[in-house]
């Protein structure tokens, strides 16, 4: 099928099954789960391998959140800094407050934690479901699509199995290219600038903007990161300064 099968203003076409691009992506991700599949079979039952070579994603489940709660039980301290015995905290600031957002449910963190990204992937694949439907595309074989789409990502279970704070830029990114298409550019911009806030890469998305020469856009996402970082190192610690200084600090020993 060509993509004028899913042209949304066109009301009168029957429900198409499934345009050809959609079944490449079909193929090419079975292919690759039963090759997955087969290596990991070899691996486990062949050499006997032991983790991670016999399952990589459940080898050191959720090691990010269990192994920072001790630590973050000094948050808003100086021992948030300079406790020697439990795993340091390599993250800006505002990355640490996303994770004191889900030690707030503690014991339950895991719990909240893996419901928070099970929800927004299950959001996502029905909202993205639905917009091929009013396409155009067959119900059943939109079904099809997003449910193997989801049980297949690699991103999403690594996430699971990392439980690290990936998953909210993962949203900011996603509503910020919503905010963006739907010409809402200075929502869009905030989106960009509070993601980059958390990691830097998504500061690249603001190439959207340099493209159409919208300048205060970009300003403005760099304002967001700013009115994102500044509270958020005074959470952690409050002493602004001393916080950022012992942050850049932690950091550097991730890059080392």
């Amino acid at each position: 099928m060509k993509n004028k099968d899913l042209n949304p203003l066109d009301k009168t076409e029957e429900p198409v099954k499934m345009p050809l691009s959609l079944q490449l992506f079909l193929r090419v991700a079975a292919a690759l789960l039963a090759m997955a599949l087969f290596l990991e079979g070899v691996c486990r039952y062949m050499f006997h391998g032991v983790a991670p070579y016999n399952s990589p994603l459940l080898h050191d489940p959720f090691p990010d959140l269990l192994t920072l709660w001790p630590r973050f039980q000094h948050f808003h301290t100086l021992q948030f800094f300079t406790d020697t015995q439990d795993p340091p905290c390599m993250y800006p600031a505002p990355v640490a407050v996303c994770y004191r957002a889900f030690f707030i449910f503690v014991p339950h963190e895991l719990f909240a934690f893996l419901f928070f990204v099970l929800l927004c992937a299950v959001v996502a694949t029905f909202l993205f479901g639905r917009a091929l439907i009013r396409r155009g595309l067959n119900r059943w074989a939109a079904i099809l699509l997003m449910s193997f789409a989801l049980t297949t990502s690699y991103p999403l279970w690594f996430e699971l199995k990392q439980a690290n704070m990936e998953i909210c830029s993962w949203v900011l990114l996603a509503l910020g290219l919503w905010a963006f298409m739907r010409g809402r550019g200075y929502a869009a911009a905030a989106c960009f600038g509070i993601a980059g806030a958390l990691k830097i890469t998504p500061f690249l998305y603001l190439g959207l903007f340099l493209a159409k020469r919208q300048y205060r856009h970009i300003l403005f996402a760099f304002l967001s990161a700013a009115a994102v970082t500044v509270p958020s190192l005074w959470l952690v610690y409050p002493h602004i300064g001393d916080s950022w200084r012992l942050t850049n600090l932690a950091i550097s020993r991730f890059r080392t």
